[in-house]
């Protein structure tokens, strides 16, 4: 899924991908403050975010396991 240099449109689809069913592979993935705190966040809910290249504007998403429960 390629997103654009957007703050707001990386943190939904960080948020998605975390909730999703199935591993995501996420592409241009804007890193910012704000995405660092919600990829925190939800790592704290069990997702995992690991990044596929170097600059980390690719990341392989494993979603957190449901029900959710905070760490």
């Amino acid at each position: 899924m390629p997103l654009p240099g957007s703050k707001s449109l990386t943190v939904r689809a960080l948020l998605l991908a975390a909730l999703a069913s199935e591993p995501t592979i996420l592409t241009g993935v804007l890193r910012s403050r704000d995405t660092d705190l919600m990829r925190t966040a939800l790592e704290a809910f069990g997702a995992r975010f690991d990044p596929v290249d170097a600059d980390a504007t690719t990341l392989h998403v494993i979603p957190a396991p449901a029900p959710l429960r905070v760490r």
